[in-house]
């Protein structure tokens, strides 16, 4: 870190060693064909540029020199015998410029026949001097002038719509990722329109303490706002201790707009402006590459794509704009850096309004899967009680059964059978036997239905053994064949009831429609999961016919309240069940 430290500040201090060279000459026909470019990034005094104008006509010429630099502390125009002939720059008030516009427009008038030699001075001492000469007549300033005002409208208005848009969508939300991000919008377009000098013009034209103090407190503000939304976003993803450094970044970065406001007469002192700004510009390079370096390991999150190329586009810029301060343009068209400004700054928040607009649906979507999710687990508790309900009153239906009914049966029995032994009429005991083997049928048939009714007691036997204990009762009871074969299942009693009825319900709804004479049963708990197999060799079904019936749809809701799959073959001569249900979700 040292070393990175002190090659920052050395080549900082080359930078600004560079481009102070003596008067150089251009000619009109240089200026209105190409123009002239030039970034000395930190100056420590005065540029000087000598002007040639010719004019081989009998009339008078009348020429507009634009110099795009928004930024010139002083600005003199001169003719070489030191004839001021404009005198200008923020360091006085705007409506010296002779011609009100954001950039400098000085107008060059050239008598018939003549020659004349100007000298354009631009003093930018203590900071960046950056300055792009073009030549243009009376009709092409005024297209000029008109075609750059609707652009930077545009990108205002543009700009204030998305910011609007996202301030009412935080607070309608309560998200406060979509109000920071309003805010640095609002911001990076007041920090273009700075870059541009617009501001100058449209808000503070007659202070000139503001217009230097807005070149720091807008960018502080921009960066500011740029790296607490990039820890706002990703602050799941970094680090505590990383989230404290990128705090006293912005920490600092808002120092420095306290010294400015705190300071007024800051800005008459070049070498205390010369030193604060190489000592700002490092500060805002080591911030931005902690910023690279996290930017690179989210690179690969396909989820955070749009947000990615969104802060690498905005690291680029800034960094561009460090790097101008030195002297250094990594931009091949420099002399067009307002509209690539612009342009970069509408692709910025395009990405990151596209991004946001996405990351607000993907939260919009798993809040209606949150809602779905909790829906199904009131409806599968609502589900459990009505089914718990249902098991309680079978089981009091049934004992009810059991004791009164099946009592009253019994008294029967015995009440006949005395009268039997006390008549001891022969005549009347063929009557009587057979009046009592018709109380025992009831009795079975009734203990049957008794014994549907009341859920078996898992807690002292197997569910294999449960299952093989009915299927002997209805094998007694119908003359059906049931190929079943045991295997211990081991399994608590609220799945082993339901998997119980849903082979009870299987069982019935062959013996009452299937007209079959075996049955084939298989359960097997395998890999968290509970395999059943169910097959009859009977005439087949018409599910379209059987689907509204009671007992398939008890199986399918059984099945499906257990989160489970069913499938079912049929044909004549077979009828398959295969019923698949997981037993970590029960």
């Amino acid at each position: 870190m040292p070393k990175l430290l002190f090659f920052l500040f050395f080549s900082c201090w080359a930078m600004a060693s560079l481009g102070q060279e003596k008067t150089i000459w251009l000619t009109e026909k240089q200026l209105v064909e190409q123009g002239y470019y030039r970034n000395h990034g930190f100056t420590k005094g005065p540029v000087k540029i000598g002007l040639l104008f010719n004019n081989p006509d009998t009339s008078v010429k009348t020429q507009y020199l634009k110099i795009n630099n928004p930024h010139a502390n002083d600005l003199f125009l001169e003719t070489v015998k030191a004839d001021t002939l404009y005198a200008t720059g923020d360091h006085h008030l705007f409506n010296t410029r002779p011609v009100f516009f954001w950039d400098f427009i000085l107008p060059i008038t050239t008598a018939p026949g003549k020659t004349d030699s100007l000298l354009l001075t631009l003093d930018n001492s203590g900071e960046t001097q950056v300055y792009n000469l073009t030549l243009l007549n009376p009709d092409q300033f005024e297209r000029k002038k008109l075609g750059d005002a609707f652009f930077f409208v545009i990108i205002l208005s543009v700009s204030l719509i998305f910011s609007l848009a996202f301030l009412i969508l935080g607070l309608y939300k309560k998200e406060k990722i979509s109000t920071v991000f309003s805010i640095y919008i609002l911001v990076s377009v007041l920090w273009i329109l700075n870059i541009n000098g617009i501001l100058f013009q449209l808000v503070w034209p007659n202070n000139v303490f503001i217009q230097h103090a807005a070149r720091v407190i807008i960018s502080s503000c921009t960066i500011s706002a740029f790296v607490y939304y990039f820890i706002s976003f990703y602050k799941d993803q970094i680090s505590r201790l990383a989230s404290i450094l990128f705090k006293t970044f912005i920490g600092i970065l808002l120092l420095r707009i306290i010294m400015v406001l705190g300071l007024p007469n800051l800005f008459e002192n070049a070498k205390i402006k010369y030193i604060l700004l190489i000592a700002g510009t490092v500060i805002i390079v080591i911030g931005l590459l902690l910023l690279l370096f996290y930017l690179l390991r989210f690179f690969k999150k396909g989820q955070f794509l749009f947000h990615n190329l969104g802060f690498a586009i905005n690291f680029i810029f800034v960094l561009k704009e460090g790097l101008k301060l030195t002297g250094v343009d990594i931009f091949p068209f420099p002399e067009n850096d307002e509209h690539v400004s612009a342009a970069t700054h509408f692709l910025i928040i395009g990405l990151f309004g596209i991004s946001n607009i996405q990351q607000y649906r993907k939260k919009k979507q798993a809040k209606i899967l949150m809602d779905l999710e909790a829906s199904h687990t009131q409806d599968k508790a609502m589900t459990e009680k009505i089914i718990a309900a249902q098991e309680h009153e079978r089981s009091a239906i049934g004992k009810n059964i059991h004791d009164q009914v099946g009592g009253l049966l019994a008294v029967m029995k015995i009440k006949m059978q005395t009268l039997k032994a006390q008549r001891k009429d022969q005549n009347l005991n063929a009557d009587m036997d057979q009046f009592i083997g018709l109380v025992d049928q009831c009795s079975n048939e009734l203990h049957d239905i008794v014994d549907d009714l009341i859920p078996p007691e898992f807690a002292s036997q197997d569910l294999s053994q449960i299952i093989k204990e009915r299927t002997l009762v209805y094998e007694k009871a119908t003359g059906i064949r049931f190929d079943y074969h045991p295997i211990p299942l081991n399994v608590n009693q609220q799945i082993g009831l339901k998997v119980y009825r849903i082979v009870c319900e299987l069982i019935t709804n062959s013996i009452k429609h299937a007209q079959c004479d075996t049955i084939q049963l298989s359960l097997v708990k395998n890999k968290g999961e509970m395999l059943i197999s169910h097959t009859d060799n009977g005439i087949g079904i018409n599910q379209n016919k059987v689907q509204g019936k009671h007992g398939v749809n008890n199986i399918y809701s059984r099945v499906k309240f257990l989160e489970g799959t069913i499938s079912v073959n049929t044909a004549p001569g077979e009828t398959s069940y295969t019923i698949n249900i997981p037993l970590a979700n029960t």
